[in-house]
């Protein structure tokens, strides 16, 4: 539907729930490679945030309010066994959203998986990706990490839609400050990143502030690391083991 947030990438009448909130720029089908990879019978719910390629709702530049449009969107879908799973700004909005969350909401969620994803307090640096960049220089730069497909940028329509998408979540990020109030939530975490990108391993163990570590690994690759053919098959399996 092109006015949904929820994004049904495959159906499954189990009690297990993959949901996977998107990274800038992305929406609901953003993952669809990567859940293809998951073999397992899971049902995997991707977003479709809005004024996305799938919503035409008002765009949101907060963290808060996507991830309390989130929480309310898949409320009436909640399975038993949850896994969230968010890249980059994915990260973010997790933490938000299950900070949001009602205790016995809580109790369904099994795992959260991070990928790429900075610690809200050291937020990623904006210099070479920020809301100020004109279109060419976002798709450059989206390119050059991995995030946007060649063949596309001579397709304006695209590029342009694609370009306000990034702008509006860059200023999401940009605005974004943890709060004093923040709290640890008592949900097991696996973070990864790749070797190629800014995030190390001693900023990824920052996220001890936030959710219990379960495992931190590092794949080979850039930002989009998560995309590569082999660490797809790595990370599934990895997920499909946490259920």
């Amino acid at each position: 539907m092109r006015n949904s947030v929820i994004q049904v990438l495959k159906k499954s009448n189990s009690n297990k729930q993959l949901i996977m909130l998107p990274f800038a720029g992305g929406h609901g089908k953003s993952y669809l490679s990567l859940s293809e990879g998951i073999k397992e019978d899971i049902e995997i719910v991707g977003i479709n945030p809005p004024g996305s390629f799938f919503c035409n709702k008002n765009r949101m530049n907060r963290i808060e309010s996507l991830a309390n449009l989130y929480l309310e969107e898949l409320r009436p879908i909640l399975k038993e066994e949850i896994i969230i799973f968010g890249h980059s700004m994915g990260g973010a909005v997790a933490y938000e959203f299950l900070n949001s969350i009602k205790d016995h909401e809580i109790k369904k969620i099994k795992h959260v998986f991070l990928t790429g994803a900075h610690p809200p307090h050291t937020k990623q640096k904006n210099d070479d990706l920020n809301s100020k960049m004109n279109n060419n220089e976002i798709i450059a730069k989206c390119i050059e990490i991995g995030g946007f497909p060649k063949q596309l940028k001579f397709e304006k329509e695209f590029c342009d839609v694609f370009c306000k998408m990034m702008k509006t979540d860059l200023e999401a990020l940009e605005n974004y400050e943890i709060n004093d109030s923040h709290k640890l939530i008592p949900i097991p975490a696996t973070i990864c990143w790749g070797k190629e990108e800014e995030l190390n391993l001693e900023e990824a163990e920052e996220w001890n502030r936030y959710f219990k570590i379960h495992e931190l690994k590092e794949f080979a690759g850039d930002h989009f690391f998560i995309m590569n053919e082999n660490n797809k098959l790595e990370i599934c399996k990895m997920i499909e083991n946490l259920f």
